[in-house]
Parts: structure tokens; C-alpha cells; sequence
């Protein structure tokens, strides 16, 4: 069985069942119908936005399940390949991050995005996300980064890649817990992501570590562009991402301190500033 699983087919099922149920009547469906084969292509908003995929992983030795948001006229435009931007919290972040690039492609500020999100699994999110051999566990564990970041590395993409229409322009986007990771994955494999964005990301776990690995990595003159931010939040976090804006401020990277802003905000403002601050580059 592949490890993508299409929803081409999910799609005509559900349009039958409208009809049987009354949902929608005949003549509506053959409407549909004729509009897909006897018009030609149809407008970004006449087709599925979206596609639901599954990955059996042998890294991680689980199914993880994925949400593509395709660029408009993807369908149409069949010699246009696209960036691949990796989103994490998938269920929560992968609609609005595919909203903003969505409104970039349309107001001419980027290309058009396959935003690929990956849902989190029953046991939460820290095990995938935080790096390994952490100070102290968090939420019972001390991490397990690499295997994610080899996931993500030998089989998110690849499959992402045989698949759909794609460039070698990559972008890691995490929020918290997340924006650990993409910070991690940064430091791990600095030549996989062409852009890696952290909001609000929980740099206290690491109690430092990670932030000096990030500073080694700006000293060595990274081809990523990275994009931070964070808001109200207090303590340990503003310490050590205050340090990060710090040892940023007049570098390529941008790590922003958003007055106002709630940790669960920092997403949805952060996310048009850190395209910006790649595609400006």
C-alpha cells in the first residue's frame, strides 16, 4: 500500500452520497460534473483546496496523517512547480499558514505554496518535537527530535516530492513546542530548509543548549533565513529568546518581540513577517 493516500476518489463518493441523501439534486451533480469535463479546467475555488494523505512510517514505527493545501490553479497550471513549506501542529496551524501564503501568492509578494501539515498523534507532541538528552524530561520525556527530523527528512519529503509538482525551496514552520524543533532541525540538518520560522518557541526545555547552537551556526554564516518571535510571555522563554534577538539584531536572522501578543498569537502574527522576511532576502 502506498504510504500517500489520495482523496480524489473520497471526493466523488461524498458528492454521490449528497445526491442519495438529498443533499444536493441530480441536476446540481451533473452541473458538476459538466463543468469538470466540458469547460475545462475550473477557478481556484471550484476545486479541492486540500488533500488528506496517510504516511506508514518505518522511522517512527506509526501512521501519521498529513493535509496538503495545494496553490491556486495547481490543477490548471500543470508546469508550475511549487515550494514545499513544512507546517507542524498540523490540525491547528495548517489552514491558517496555508491562508497566509495563499494571500501572498494572490497579492504577487511569493510563489504559490504546497503547505504540507502534519497532525499530531494521541501520545502529544513533545516526544516528536523536543531534542534529545533534554536537562529534565518535559511531559515524560526527553525527546525524540532526530527520529522526527528523519521522518521528515527520508520520507515526508521524498513522498511529497514523487507526488506533486516541487522545487527544492523548503520552509519549517513550529510554534512552541514546534518552534523548538524548527530550531533544532536548523541546527541538525542546516542545509535542509531553505527557511525555518519558531513563534513563541519554548527554548527554556533546553535550558540555553539550544540557543547556543544556534549561535555557533549564525558565526558560520547559515544559508537559511531563520524568523522568531515572541510575545508577553514571561521568565525563562523571554530570557533565553530575548538572548536569541540579541545575539540576531543586525544579522540576516530576525527574531521580533511582539508587545501584546499572547503565546497562542504569535503564530498568526509571526507568519506574514517571516515570509516577508524570506522572500525579501
Amino acid at each position: 500500500m502506498s504510504f500517500w493516500k489520495t482523496t480524489a476518489l473520497v471526493l466523488g463518493v461524498g458528492v454521490v452520497a449528497a445526491v442519495a441523501a438529498g443533499g444536493i439534486g441530480a441536476g446540481m451533480a451533473t452541473a458538476l460534473v459538466t463543468q469538470f469535463t466540458d469547460e475545462g479546467p475550473p477557478g481556484p475555488s471550484d476545486v479541492p483546496d486540500r488533500e488528506t494523505r496517510e504516511i506508514t512510517s518505518a522511522v517512527l514505527g506509526e501512521t501519521r496523517h498529513v493535509t496538503v493545501f495545494l496553490p491556486d490553479f495547481y490543477a490548471r497550471d500543470t508546469e508550475t512547480n511549487y515550494p514545499v513549506w513544512v507546517v507542524l501542529d498540523g490540525a491547528r496551524r495548517g489552514s491558517e499558514s496555508a491562508s497566509a501564503a495563499r494571500t501572498f501568492q494572490r497579492a504577487g509578494l511569493a510563489p504559490g505554496h504546497l503547505v504540507v501539515s502534519i497532525d499530531n498523534v494521541p501520545r502529544g507532541r513533545t516526544q516528536d518535537f523536543l531534542p534529545p538528552d533534554l536537562p529534565e524530561p518535559v511531559d515524560g520525556t526527553t525527546g525524540g527530535a532526530d527520529a522526527f527530523l528523519q521522518f521528515i527528512e527520508t520520507e515526508l519529503l521524498p513522498e511529497g516530492d514523487s507526488l506533486y509538482r516541487t522545487t527544492d525551496v523548503r520552509l519549517l514552520s513550529g510554534h512552541s513546542c514546534g518552534g523548538v524543533f524548527a530550531a533544532y532541525a536548523l541546527t541538525e540538518r542546516p542545509d535542509l530548509f531553505d527557511g525555518v520560522f519558531a513563534f513563541s518557541p519554548s527554548l527554556w526545555a533546553t535550558r540555553g543548549a539550544l540557543v547556543d547552537q544556534l549561535e555557533r551556526q549564525l558565526a558560520d554564516g547559515p544559508s537559511a533565513v531563520f524568523y522568531a518571535n515572541l510575545g508577553d510571555e514571561q521568565g525563562p522563554v523571554r530570557d533565553h529568546v530575548g538572548r536569541l534577538a540579541e545575539l540576531t539584531d543586525g544579522t540576516s536572522w530576525q527574531v521580533d518581540l511582539v508587545p501584546g501578543a499572547s503565546h497562542g498569537a504569535t503564530p498568526r502574527l509571526g507568519t506574514p513577517a517571516a515570509l516577508q522576511t524570506f522572500y525579501s532576502r
